[in-house]
């Protein structure tokens, strides 16, 4: 570096766990030398995941006769990877999970697709939430909730109002 000029240096710490890390830099010009310190402590990523959409809201399926699908984007933004494991659904005879063991590792800022299910038994709304489990780098278990939602349909065939029973003849 000219006399009169600077440089900058720039050092970035990226820690992989909860401890103390401690580094030193010895700048030598002819004028001599000198040793700079430098310290941080590490804090672990608190994993960060992405849910698209947040919420799923099924189209309007006939009860008991069929089901709709959807899917949501899982993606890891932490700076880590993580393993997601499973997915349990509350009133899985509603909202049945169509892949409950997952088992795939998502490097950051990549995306795994899980489809979810509405086959609704009554007519009328219905909610209910499913949970993806998952594992950050160290192995630390985590878990994230999406809403579920949907309407069930009467089946037309079976809607029409009945009349009063034909009083019977039989036995007169």
């Amino acid at each position: 570096v000219p006399i009169g000029d600077s440089e900058v240096l720039r050092f970035t710490c990226e820690p992989d766990s909860l401890r103390s890390y401690l580094a030193s830099l010895n700048i030598v010009t002819n004028g001599g030398s000198s040793q700079l310190t430098f310290s941080a402590i590490g804090i672990p990523d608190s994993t960060h995941v992405t849910l698209a959409p947040p919420a799923i809201t099924f189209q309007n399926t006939v009860a008991n006769c069929r089901a709709d699908t959807s899917s949501l984007a899982f993606t890891n933004s932490s700076c880590a990877p993580i393993r997601v494991d499973s997915i349990s659904s509350l009133h899985s005879d509603i909202f049945p999970i169509v892949t409950s063991r997952i088992a795939k590792t998502l490097a950051k800022d990549s995306s795994v697709i899980l489809p979810f299910s509405f086959s609704p038994v009554d007519s009328g709304a219905a909610s209910g939430s499913a949970t993806i489990y998952y594992s950050d780098a160290n192995g630390r278990e985590h878990d994230t909730t999406i809403s579920l939602s949907g309407r069930g349909l009467p089946d037309a065939a079976f809607s029409a109002e009945l009349g009063a029973p034909e009083p019977s003849s039989a036995g007169v």
